[in-house]
């Protein structure tokens, strides 16, 4: 199986770059946005577990929270497909796999032709051969290599339970994808590294290789008290350096640095994706869930491209973006350096 890791699949957006180089950067308001290829479902505002970083733990748990309207979402997902959106990833807000009508929305997004992932914590009852047959990924917020690390950090009062369930539902992927599914589909492991599992790192890589993950993608935490110290930070990145080099993990990609994303340059590509809440709010990203550009109770051509979308888009800046870890700044900041091209390079082979 090849695999398109790395900041280079950005480029395949150069395209629709170009044109909101033109809309955006340049302020140009007559250019029409193009339709985001990319749409973050945030299905459930409710979550089992209860995870130390997590930006949405003081609510989840919150009795009032509830799941996205199954059919004015599915309404919706059709009216952005007709516009040209390619690809849903269905991830939290809340545990995706919780909302009650998760496999018929799955099962209807995937009949309407969108390439489907799903990011989430394994440890319920998942339609497992539903995902490996429908879904081109799903990736696993495991965060330990332990059932001592995963409680710490998972913070549910179930211990022991968790993180066994996870492992167990990893491995009938990994053996329904090498059975059914071996050049269509994904496995992955997240990890969101911090002072809680930090000294599971080597732990972590080791487990997912006997696994037989397609890889392991590590981040270093942001959100939270239990940050890095700028010892075990330096110490990351060398290891996963190590990892990433290493021939004998050919099979299991080692993915991820522990360096920040810094923004410098304003952010005009956010509309080649955009979030959807399980409230039905249009989020310009996920950073600002107080800034939407819509509902999903609007018909999506009169939301997308409006003038409410472009004020969120100006309002947002560069400081803004510098203060979260995000890999917009890094492709913001290198579609910027192949549209403007001033010795036009991208001109030859």
């Amino acid at each position: 199986m090849t695999h398109a890791w790395g900041d280079e699949r950005i480029l395949t957006h150069l395209p629709a770059a170009r044109i909101l180089y033109e809309s955006i950067y340049k302020n140009n308001p007559s250019i029409k946005i193009p339709p985001p290829r990319f749409i973050s479902c945030w299905i459930s505002e409710v979550c089992n577990l209860d995870c130390t970083y997590c930006f949405f733990s003081d609510t989840n748990h919150d009795k009032t929270h509830t799941y996205i309207d199954k059919y004015r979402f599915i309404k919706w997902l059709e009216e952005a497909r007709e516009e040209g959106a390619e690809s849903l990833e269905f991830s939290g807000g809340g545990e995706p796999t919780l909302h009650p009508d998760f496999t018929e929305i799955v099962a209807a997004a995937s009949e309407m032709g969108y390439a489907l992932g799903v990011i989430t914590h394994a440890c319920n009852d998942m339609p497992l051969p539903l995902l490996v047959g429908r879904m081109k990924y799903v990736r696993c917020g495991l965060d330990a290599a332990t059932t001592e690390t995963h409680d710490a950090i998972k913070r549910n009062k179930r211990k022991n339970y968790w993180f066994p369930r996870a492992i167990e539902n990893i491995r009938e992927m990994v053996r329904l994808r090498d059975e059914r599914n071996p050049e269509g589909f994904t496995v992955g492991i997240k990890v969101v590294l911090n002072s809680i599992n930090f000294h599971e790192l080597d732990e972590m890589v080791v487990m997912a290789k006997k696994l037989r993950v397609n890889y392991i993608q590590i981040k270093r935490e942001h959100s939270s008290d239990h940050d890095l110290t700028d010892s075990q930070i330096a110490r990351g990145e060398n290891r996963l350096g190590y990892y990433q080099e290493d021939e004998g993990y050919e099979f299991t990609k080692v993915k991820g640095t522990m360096l920040h994303a810094r923004a410098t340059v304003k952010c005009f590509m956010s509309p080649i994706h955009t979030v959807v809440t399980a409230t039905g709010k249009i989020l310009q990203c996920c950073f600002f869930e107080d800034r939407p550009i819509g509902t999903i109770f609007q018909p999506f051509h009169e939301v997308w491209g409006n003038d409410q979308h472009r004020a969120v888009i100006e309002k947002t800046t560069i400081r803004e973006c510098d203060e979260v870890d995000c890999r917009w700044n890094t492709w913001n900041r290198k579609m910027l350096e192949v549209i403007e091209d001033p010795l036009q390079q991208m001109s030859f082979i």
